[in-house]
C-alpha cells in the first residue's frame, strides 16, 4: 500500500478512518445494499481514493480480514447507539419504506427494527388506518420535493397494543453520494406524557372556570326563584348607573313591588305554600319583561325590584300593567284574605333621565325613590302602582 508524500499513515490511524465514514456514510451501504462487509471495505477504500489519501492498492490485500472485523465490530457499535437512543429514529426509501430504524421505532409497530427493514409499519401494525398512511407518505414526499425539512408537531399514532402515542417528528430529505434525494430520515419524540398533563391540566382549568362560574351565579342568583338576588342587581344598576352619566338622553326605570298581605298568606297556608307563592310570583316578572336588558331580581323576603335601562315613565307603567294583567289571569288563591280572594302586588315606580336628573343623585336614591313610593301604594289600598317624584 503506498500513501501520499509526508509523514506515513500507520494502518491502525487508515482503521480509525474506516470505522468513521462507517458511521457518516458506509452505515446504510452495510445493512441495506447487502454489499456485506468486503464490500463496504472496498466502498470505503474507494472513497479514501477519491479524497487523495491512497494513491495506489497493490493485488494482494494488507490485513483486509483484519480491517473487515474492526468494521463489522464498529457497525454493530452503531446500530447499539441508535437503538439505545429512546427517540424514534428512522430512514425510509422513496415509497415510505424502512431502510433503517433503530428498536424504539419499531417497538411501537409490535416489530422489531430488521423485521420493518423494506416494510411499512402498516403491515406489521393493524392500527394504523389506511387515511394515516397515506398522509405520512404525502408528508414525505412534500419533503423529497421540496429538499426542505419539516415538523409535525403533533401526530397521533396508535401502536399495535391499540395504546395511543403523541409524537413530534422531524423529517429531512436523505441524498445519496451524488445528491440526489433518495428517501427521507427522521426522527420522533413521543410526548405523550407531556400531552397527558397538558390534557390533564386544560381540564383542571376547565373545571375550574366552570367552578368559579358556578360560584358566581351561587353569589348572584336567589336560591329559592333562581332570579337575579340583591348583590346582581346593585352591581347591574351601579353599571347603568355610569352609564347614564356619561350620556345624553338616556334613562332607568325602577320598580319597587312587594306581595300584598304576604304575613297572612303565610299565617294561613304555611311557610312552604308561602315559598311556592314567591316561586310563582318570580315567573310573573320574568315572563313580563321581554328585552334581555331588563331585570328582575328577588330583593328580599317577598320584595323584588325591576330595573329597566332605557325606559321612560310611560313604558315602564306599561310593563307594570302586564304583570298585573298576567298576575289576575293565574288567579292564585290567597287564604289569608278570605276566599275569592288572589294574590296582588304593590308597585312603586321610580324614573330617571341623564337630562333632568337632579346633581349628586345616586343608584340608591333611586331605589329609596322607588320604595317611597311601594309604600304610599300600599298605604293607599294595596293592588296598585304609584309613582316616586324626583
Amino acid at each position: 500500500m503506498q500513501v501520499l508524500k509526508g509523514e506515513p499513515i500507520r494502518l491502525s490511524r487508515i482503521a480509525v478512518l474506516c470505522a468513521g465514514l462507517v458511521a457518516v456514510h458506509g452505515w446504510l451501504l452495510y445493512q441495506h445494499v447487502s454489499l456485506g462487509v468486503p464490500g463496504v471495505l472496498g466502498h470505503l477504500l474507494q472513497l479514501l481514493l477519491e479524497l487523495g489519501l491512497i494513491i495506489g492498492i497493490g493485488r494482494q490485500s494488507v490485513g483486509l480480514q483484519r480491517y473487515s472485523s474492526q468494521i463489522t465490530s464498529s457497525a454493530a457499535f452503531l446500530r447499539q447507539v441508535i437503538d439505545t437512543v429512546p427517540h424514534h429514529i428512522f430512514v425510509r426509501d422513496r415509497e415510505g419504506r424502512f431502510i433503517l430504524l433503530n428498536e424504539a421505532a419499531a417497538k411501537i409497530h409490535g416489530a422489531t427494527a430488521e423485521q420493518l427493514v423494506g416494510c411499512h409499519e402498516a403491515e406489521y401494525n393493524p392500527n394504523l388506518p389506511e387515511e394515516w398512511m397515506a398522509q405520512v407518505l404525502a408528508f414525505n414526499q412534500a419533503v423529497m420535493e421540496s429538499g426542505q425539512p419539516r415538523f409535525i408537531a403533533s401526530d397521533l399514532v396508535v401502536d399495535a397494543a391499540g395504546n395511543t402515542h403523541w409524537l413530534e417528528t422531524s423529517i429531512f430529505p436523505y441524498r445519496d453520494r451524488s445528491g440526489a434525494i433518495q428517501g427521507i430520515i427522521g426522527h420522533a419524540v413521543d410526548v405523550s406524557g407531556r400531552k397527558q398533563t397538558e390534557q390533564a391540566l386544560q381540564e383542571s382549568h376547565t373545571m375550574l372556570v366552570e367552578t368559579n362560574q358556578q360560584l358566581d351565579q351561587i353569589a348572584n342568583e336567589d336560591w329559592l326563584t333562581q332570579l337575579p338576588n340583591r348583590r346582581f342587581l346593585d352591581g347591574y344598576l351601579q353599571k347603568e348607573w355610569q352609564r347614564l352619566q356619561r350620556g345624553t338622553g338616556v334613562s332607568i326605570a325602577l320598580v319597587m313591588c312587594d306581595i300584598d298581605h304576604f304575613k297572612a298568606y303565610n299565617d294561613a297556608c304555611g311557610h312552604a305554600a308561602g315559598d311556592r307563592c314567591i316561586i310563582a310570583i318570580a315567573q310573573v316578572l320574568r315572563q313580563s319583561l321581554e328585552r334581555p336588558i331588563d331585570k328582575a331580581a328577588r330583593y328580599g323576603g317577598e320584595e323584588f325590584l325591576l330595573l329597566l335601562p332605557n325606559t321612560d315613565l310611560t313604558s315602564a307603567i306599561a310593563v307594570v300593567e302586564v304583570i298585573q294583567a298576567e298576575l289576575q289571569a293565574r288567579g292564585i288563591p290567597h287564604k289569608g284574605m278570605g276566599q275569592e280572594s288572589s294574590v296582588t302586588l304593590s308597585f312603586g315606580i321610580a324614573v330617571v333621565s341623564s337630562d333632568t336628573a337632579p346633581a349628586g343623585l345616586t343608584g340608591h336614591d333611586l331605589i329609596d325613590a322607588a320604595d317611597r313610593a311601594l309604600y304610599r301604594a300600599k298605604r293607599l289600598g294595596r293592588d296598585r302602582y304609584c309613582i316616586a317624584l324626583l
